[in-house]
């Protein structure tokens, strides 16, 4: 027995200095934020943030249906949301060239208010289109994770904040961006003090229920990323990543059994999204995308669910011809350094840290 206890004592020993000599190797390389990020992952995979025993309750009877729009902004994400108390949600707003098409569409519905916006994470796909979106409203709270991109596209973001007097409110894990009669939309994602090698995994996911339907929206995260999050059944599925095998794989499908899904994508886009693994995934499911179907509306009066769009069609992997509204790269300014020093002072004061 003693020999026993010797061994495992050495054992121990040698664990602790490995796992010392990790560490420092990850400090030193600049590897430290992968490191510590894999090891929450041990962690989390084992231990979601939102199971069928902890799921937020939904309070009160539902007036009226919600009305969740996809619209069809080419190859980005922008989704509208209409509660039936007369209160409205935007998440994202596809790329700059498509801001002022969302407002359009916006008003068209009547609207003048946005109660709350989301800007899921800095990529100007789902970003570049809100600065003329907040300047053109009344806005009641933005929302946005606790994650920086030295471009152009998210100077903009920040600025409109700014030149507003809107403050940002920090997306995580927790928070409840709108709650009423019969609905409510949580941020389940990502956890706080998360960290983030690639700024697709600092998505805002949200999950959204209309009395006792669930919809899910995790913008750009990965299947990882969305597995723990959530293991619960979702009615809708708003498809990660525009389609990128990246978010979706048969095992989170099987997982969250969604009856509907949407995927927001330009046709002919130079990625070849929607996949055809996540298509091929997605085969049981009552499958829409924006690039086939246009504009996809999704209306919920708390037990069923409802789908119209503005044509028939099914999405399939690169289809069609190169639009010019997919995406134009990120734009960097000259000075990368001094903007960045820049851009962390103005996030600082609009998240309320500096």
């Amino acid at each position: 027995m003693a020999e026993l206890l010797k061994k495992l004592k050495r054992f121990l020993i040698i664990f602790l200095i490995a796992l010392a000599a990790l560490v420092i190797w990850a400090v030193y390389t600049g590897h430290a934020a992968p490191f510590i990020e894999w090891i929450h992952a041990l962690w989390q995979d084992s231990h979601p943030s939102i199971t069928e025993q902890n799921v937020p309750p939904v309070e009160g009877e539902l007036e009226g249906t919600v009305r969740i729009h996809f619209i069809d902004v080419g190859q980005g994400d922008a989704t509208f949301i209409e509660f039936g108390d007369g209160t409205c949600m935007l998440v994202d707003a596809g790329i700059a060239e498509r801001g002022p098409d969302v407002i359009s569409y916006i008003r068209a519905l009547g609207y003048e208010r946005i109660d709350c916006i989301l800007a899921t994470h800095p990529h100007q796909d789902h970003i570049g289109g809100l600065d003329v979106v907040i300047r053109a409203f009344d806005v009641g709270q933005v929302w946005a994770p606790d994650a920086t991109n030295t471009t152009l596209a998210y100077y903009d973001f920040l600025a409109a904040c700014e030149d507003t007097g809107e403050s940002i409110a920090t997306a995580r894990l927790g928070e409840t961006l709108m709650r009423g009669s019969g609905y409510r939309a949580d941020c389940i994602g990502p956890r706080k003090g998360a960290y983030f090698s690639d700024l697709n995994q600092a998505s805002a996911i949200v999950l959204l229920q209309v009395g006792e339907t669930r919809v899910l929206l995790p913008a750009d995260a990965s299947t990882e990323t969305i597995g723990r999050a959530t293991n619960i059944h979702i009615d809708v599925l708003k498809v990660g990543h525009h389609g990128s095998s990246t978010s979706t794989s048969s095992w989170l499908v099987e997982r969250l059994a969604p009856e509907v899904a949407i995927i927001s994508y330009g046709v002919g886009n130079p990625y070849g999204l929607p996949t055809s693994q996540v298509l091929s995934a997605l085969s049981s499911t009552e499958l829409y995308g924006t690039g086939a179907n246009g504009t996809v509306v999704v209306e919920l009066d708390g037990s069923t669910v409802s789908v119209t769009a503005e044509r028939e069609g099914r999405p399939k992997s690169g289809a069609g011809s190169y639009r010019e509204d997919s995406p134009s790269p990120e734009i960097y300014p000259d000075d990368p350094s001094t903007f960045q020093e820049f851009i962390e002072e103005l996030h600082d004061k609009l998240f309320g840290t500096g």
